[in-house]
């Protein structure tokens, strides 16, 4: 019985875990994004170097 409790508590730290990555790299790549629109807005990159992300 205790093996069960611990495979499900272990289950259950491991998808949180895996959710929790995949939301940082999500917002990631919508900073990355933002921060590109900047540069592009500003004249640092060309629309090529832009498209090229």
């Amino acid at each position: 019985m205790k093996s069960m409790a611990f495979l499900r508590v272990a289950s259950c730290v491991a998808l949180l875990a895996g959710l929790t990555i995949f939301s940082a790299s999500a917002r990631a790549a919508e900073d990355v994004k933002a921060l590109l629109e900047l540069l592009l807005e500003k004249g640092i990159i060309t629309q090529d170097e832009y498209d090229k992300k």
